[in-house]
């Protein structure tokens, strides 16, 4: 069972990502978090590995939370994490391959502070990101109170203040957890989640102890189910983001499994300042069976592709229509569907799931959604939906990943929404495109099937 995705990096010719998992601790029977760790030489391919982070009897940290990855001043990897029950902490390898971790002998480098103590009421010691620049050590622990700390090295951190400045799209019962920070060009990105609203970005200016917040928006959506943002940089200077994708059937899972991690996508800058995203190009080995699309009008009815896996690519001229529709794990009789809506009259993009399936799976879905504002908890059980608007003259371009119950959807790089679907009867395999004007057409589009990604 994942929980969220930590210490992405890039070593030694391979992409390594750690995640939160569970197990039970023989002597109590309690939950103690630790890390896994996969790797790929290739983003599509993954090769699980031992345990990275775990609790010893004799440890003092009694569980190990979220944090991120990064090369201290040596070039050394190292990984910055919560320790439960201590604070936050690090750990170094020189394994090649990132197996064997060694626990830095002074943590936790800031303690949790505690009531009569300086830092109480001042700062958490909480979801750690760390990173070393022009020689100093730098990180920001997330919480409530979200701060910045520096220093000549790790066991001489000092706290500089908030981390995050400028309109913030914050209030008084959030709070900013997971934080992921890089610079992207002439700018940098900050991504986090809240507990009260899911994932959101900010783009701005640092200036060595406080980072400006301009630019702004949301990843997820009420309704949505994707948590806990990572990201890593390529050698090639890509930004590559995953997040946790939560499962809503149940925790206590018969199936063996709850939860996945997301597609890596690219992060990247557009002129605006505001942030894009797309599926990263490595995935596209996984495509075959290639299903074209003729140009013209929309087909208005099912397509002859069936699939539970696919990836699709659509440009779609919309013309003067108000709204234009994608149905996938489509029934023959349209009984079972889930439809991506781009409503063009509200301004907004929809994944409309209340023909998905079993609607007890995803009103439970709703109850465990890290959605907690009462105001948005108002909103349909049954859609996630975000503004979007085309510009005048501008195609719709959709790509759209879906496998099996997971679904990514892309609208012109500026929106992006995730979602679980479960369908419930096996011809839910269907494909369909259609607008409301008979003068809207497809400019170009072509379906995959999408094979399974290989351990190796």
């Amino acid at each position: 069972m994942p929980f969220d995705p930590n210490g992405a990096i890039h070593w030694n010719g391979r992409h390594h990502l750690f995640y939160i998992f569970q197990r039970p601790d023989p002597e109590t029977g309690k939950t103690i978090h630790c890390w896994g760790h996969v790797s790929s030489i290739d983003l599509a391919h993954w090769r699980q590995h031992p345990t990275a982070l775990d609790v010893a009897t004799d440890d003092p940290d009694r569980s190990i939370f979220s944090g991120n990855a990064f090369l201290d001043q040596d070039g050394i990897p190292t990984i910055c994490y919560h320790g439960v029950g201590i604070g936050n902490s690090l750990a170094r390898s020189t394994d090649p391959l990132l197996e064997t971790w060694t626990k830095h002998p002074g943590n936790p480098i800031v303690p949790i502070p505690q009531p009569g103590e300086p830092g109480h009421g001042v700062y958490e010691s909480w979801d750690p990101h760390a990173w070393v620049e022009n020689g100093r050590c730098h990180a920001i622990f997330g919480g409530k109170l979200a701060a910045h700390f520096t220093g000549p090295d790790w066991d001489h951190l000092e706290h500089t203040g908030l981390f995050l400045h400028g309109d913030t799209m914050m209030d008084a019962e959030d709070d900013l957890s997971c934080p992921d920070f890089f610079a992207l060009d002439d700018r940098h990105v900050l991504i986090a989640i809240s507990h009260q609203k899911g994932v959101r970005w900010w783009t701005g200016n640092w200036d060595g102890t406080r980072f400006t917040a301009g630019q702004q928006d949301r990843i997820t959506w009420p309704g949505g189910l994707y948590f806990a943002p990572e990201t890593f940089a390529t050698q090639d200077g890509r930004r590559i983001l995953w997040g946790w994708i939560l499962d809503p059937r149940t925790y206590d899972s018969e199936r063996g499994w709850s939860g996945v991690h997301g597609a890596p996508t690219v992060v990247s800058l557009a002129p605006d300042g505001t942030l894009e995203f797309a599926p990263a190009v490595e995935l596209e080995r996984l495509r075959f069976n290639p299903f074209p699309l003729a140009a013209g009008p929309l087909p208005g009815t099912l397509v002859d592709f069936q699939a539970e896996s696919a990836d699709m690519e659509l440009e779609i001229d919309p013309a003067d229509s108000s709204k234009v529709v994608v149905s996938v794990r489509r029934s023959p009789d349209g009984s079972e569907t889930t439809d991506i809506v781009v409503n063009r009259a509200d301004g907004r993009l929809t994944i409309d799931f209340g023909n998905s399936g079993d609607p007890s799976i995803h009103h439970r879905g709703w109850v465990i959604t890290p959605f907690k504002d009462s105001a948005e908890r108002e909103h349909r059980h049954w859609e996630q939906s975000a503004p979007f608007a085309l510009n005048p003259g501008e195609p719709l371009r959709l790509r759209i990943m879906l496998d099996r119950s997971v679904l990514e959807v892309h609208a012109n790089r500026r929106r992006w929404l995730v979602q679980r679907i479960f369908p419930t009867r096996a011809d839910s395999t269907g494909f369909a495109v259609r607008a409301d004007s008979p003068n809207a057409r497809i400019v170009r589009g072509t379906l995959w099937e999408m094979a399974a990604s290989n351990p190796f």
